[in-house]
């Protein structure tokens, strides 16, 4: 959504809210595609003598995969993003924290939005804390089975000592 900082003069209030949603389900993040429903975008700019604030807030579902089971599973997050606004060019300015730097006097409000969102995401996701797994010599998931596979490991440069204990 495109929003020029110079009409926020006319708003009431000096404000202007906005309320849209955002298509990421070709978003490719972390080898998997978790935006499988739009993202739901509410927020207002402010301008307060000058300043321009940006506060807006996201609600959207991820659809990942638990990073030790490989389950699909969804993860509900709400996001909170503030920013106060500059029209100066990014390579012009001092580099502040918490300011974006539009370069214009319009700014787009994916630009701000999006990139926010796919920096905030984890890694990896799990299922649950006590997630147990896969087997790594069968597969098999070990929240729903257990394996007959032999968990001691031995060491190779005793494999032959090993075979000696068997008999």
């Amino acid at each position: 959504m495109l929003i020029s900082l110079k009409s926020l003069a006319q708003c009431q209030n000096n404000s202007k809210p906005f309320e849209y949603s955002i298509d990421l389900s070709e978003e490719n993040v972390n080898y998997e595609f978790p935006f499988q429903a739009p993202i739901k975008v509410t927020g207002v700019i402010t301008d307060k003598s000058g300043a321009v604030f940006f506060d807006a807030k996201a609600e959207y579902t991820l659809t990942v995969h638990c990073a030790r089971c490989m389950k699909e599973f969804t993860v509900d997050k709400t996001q909170e993003i503030h920013y106060l606004i500059s029209t100066e060019n990014e390579e012009d300015a001092e580099q502040t924290e918490g300011m974006y730097y539009a370069g214009s006097e319009e700014i787009e409000t994916d630009d701000i939005i999006v990139p926010d969102i796919i920096m905030d995401m984890d890694i990896a996701f799990l299922c649950s804390e006590d997630c147990k797994g896969l087997c790594p010599k069968c597969g098999c998931d070990l929240n729903v089975t257990t394996c007959s596979c032999e968990t001691r490991e031995v060491d190779p440069r005793f494999a032959k000592l090993a075979e000696l204990l068997k008999k």
